[in-house]
């Protein structure tokens, strides 16, 4: 689901879920022989009305699910504000997330790796994650030509699935880590990742 407040490009996303083409669902309303046309090249994205049906309840639980969520950020950002090796994420003046995920950053100087740190976390029952993947990494696309730009700014780097004009990908990629958080999540189950945390810093 895409939402803007930008007429034209609401327009534009309308018909790119639609292939692209004109007059697209109107011909099925029409009396006359209509023949679509493709404007570029686009994509299959109409929602199902399975999806539409889960959609549409979703839609109407969702300022309860961000607020708790919120809830469950602004505990752990109150936890994790004099951590010693994890830095809780900020929010600009300007921005509301939705706390999709809840991503930490690995304070410098810090005694443990990011792969450390998760695996504390596992061994006591705690799930985690790599907060940022970076696909210039993954095997699948060392195995294929790309490019970061005007040609690759290093060949061997490429190969080996860095690339020297993406330093701040990859530092989000080594030093972030995701916490659970998710929506159910009870007081209970974030205790006991709070005091992992807190075990952790000790």
């Amino acid at each position: 689901m895409i939402t803007t407040s930008d007429a034209s490009l609401a327009e534009r996303l309308r018909s790119l879920r639609q292939h692209a083409m004109s007059p697209s669902m109107a011909r099925h309303e029409s009396h006359q022989v209509t023949l679509e046309s493709f404007s570029e090249p686009a994509f299959n994205f109409r929602m199902t009305d399975l999806q539409a049906a889960v959609g549409r309840p979703q839609l109407a639980r969702l300022p309860a699910i961000i607020a708790e969520r919120r809830a469950l950020a602004a505990r752990y950002a109150e936890a994790l504000a004099h951590h010693p090796l994890l830095a809780p994420p900020t929010e600009p003046p300007w921005l509301r997330s939705n706390w999709q995920s809840y991503p930490v950053t690995l304070r410098s100087g810090g005694r443990m790796s990011q792969v450390e740190i998760m695996q504390f976390l596992l061994d006591r029952g705690v799930a985690s994650r790599r907060g940022v993947g970076n696909a210039h990494a993954e095997p699948a696309y060392a195995k294929v030509a790309w490019s970061c730009g005007q040609g690759p700014c290093d060949p061997a780097a490429h190969t080996a699935g860095r690339c020297l004009r993406l330093p701040v990908s990859e530092h989000a990629r080594d030093k972030t880590i995701l916490l659970p958080l998710f929506h159910g999540m009870s007081p209970a189950e974030q205790d006991y990742v709070v005091s992992t945390l807190r075990a952790l810093s000790g």
